[in-house]
C-alpha cells in the first residue's frame, strides 16, 4: 500500500456530489490542494486533486473553503482518460484518507467552523465506534 502525505492549501471551495451505488448513493467530496515543492528561488506550486469519500467527508466539506491549510493523507492514484484530440492523458490525484486542519493562530477559532470543529483538529474517514462518538 502507497500513502502520500501532503501540506497545502485549498484551491478553491470543496465540491460535494453523491455517487450513485447499487446499496444507495455514496457522497465524495473533491477539492485542489496547492503544495509548495522546493525552497528558497527554486520553489514552485504544484497542484493535487483529492477526493475523499464517505458521510464524515460530506459534513466536513463545509469548512473546506479556499485558502485552509491541511495536511492530507491518502493513497496516490492514477486515472487516465482520453482526449478531445483522441490521444491519452493521466492525473494523479489522492484518494483521501485523513484531513488535518492546520494554520491559523492558537485559540483562534475559524468564522467559518463551529467550536465542535475546532476542538478535534483531526478529521479519520474511519467510522466512529459508536454515534456517540460523533461531535457533531
Amino acid at each position: 500500500m502507497n500513502k502520500i502525505t501532503c501540506l497545502g492549501n485549498l484551491g478553491r471551495d470543496a465540491e460535494v456530489r453523491m455517487v450513485p451505488r447499487a446499496s444507495g448513493a455514496i457522497p465524495v467530496v473533491n477539492f485542489s490542494l496547492a503544495v509548495k515543492i522546493g525552497y528558497g528561488e527554486s520553489e514552485t506550486t504544484e497542484w493535487r486533486d483529492c477526493s475523499w469519500w464517505g458521510e464524515r467527508a460530506e459534513k466536513c466539506a463545509r469548512w473546506l473553503a479556499k485558502g485552509k491549510q491541511l495536511l492530507v493523507v491518502g493513497e496516490p492514484t492514477l486515472r487516465t482518460f482520453e482526449k478531445k484530440d483522441r490521444t491519452m492523458g493521466a492525473v494523479m490525484s489522492i484518494r483521501v484518507d485523513e484531513v488535518h486542519f492546520v494554520g491559523g493562530k492558537p485559540g483562534e477559532a475559524s468564522a467559518a467552523a463551529p467550536a465542535e470543529a475546532t476542538e478535534t483538529k483531526t478529521i479519520l474517514n474511519a467510522p466512529p465506534a459508536s454515534t456517540e462518538d460523533v461531535p457533531y
